[in-house]
């Protein structure tokens, strides 16, 4: 085979969440992470083509930052297979931040050709705090080495949920909105 070329690709990385979230999209948190065999077969499958380009990956979970050496896993394998990927992007929720994060976020923005997507779902639901959240996006800025673009995806239209919880969410992204770029979803 010769070539591949793949507009979006997404890996779940974890099922486990530290969000208990009666509408999560995921259902509940679970004790569950990708393995190293799996990661290895999707790039074994890819491995098979001479050429491989990804437009953009979206690593998800549950919450990815709880397992970040699947993450840093994840972006060797893309190195070490040569596999050519424009945008790298993770959802989390924001509530977790360490070392190995900052360093999975570098390695992929060195690797990524037009770097890394951080979006975050900042939902007045979840137990995070406005202030926590700012302060951990401004610890990713801080650390990350280049450009760091941050989405935060706050739902407005909130199905059997009252107007004042609509009101809620729109107030909290105005709360948290200190020059980010917003990426507001209509859930339906």
């Amino acid at each position: 085979m010769d070539e591949i070329e793949i507009n979006q690709f997404g890996i779940e990385i974890t099922r486990k969440c530290n969000m208990k979230c009666d509408f999560c999209i995921r259902g509940k948190s679970q004790n569950v992470e990708i393995n190293d065999e799996i990661i290895n077969e999707i790039f074994d499958s890819l491995s098979k083509f001479e050429k491989v380009h990804i437009g953009s990956i979206n690593l998800t979970g549950g919450e990815p930052f709880l397992t970040s050496e699947k993450l840093i896993k994840v972006i060797n394998e893309l190195m070490k297979r040569n596999i050519k990927v424009d945008w790298l992007s993770i959802t989390t929720n924001g509530s977790v931040f360490d070392e190995y994060i900052i360093y999975a976020l570098n390695l992929m923005n060195e690797y990524a050709e037009f770097g890394v997507t951080l979006r975050i779902s900042a939902d007045p639901h979840h137990v995070i705090n406005k202030d926590k959240l700012n302060a951990n996006i401004e610890k990713f800025r801080q650390s990350f080495k280049g450009k760091l673009e941050v989405q935060v995806d706050v739902p407005f239209i909130l199905p059997g949920y009252s107007h004042k919880t609509n009101f809620n969410c729109t107030k909290f992204l105005i709360d948290i909105n200190q020059n980010l770029i917003i990426a507001a979803k209509l859930i339906r």
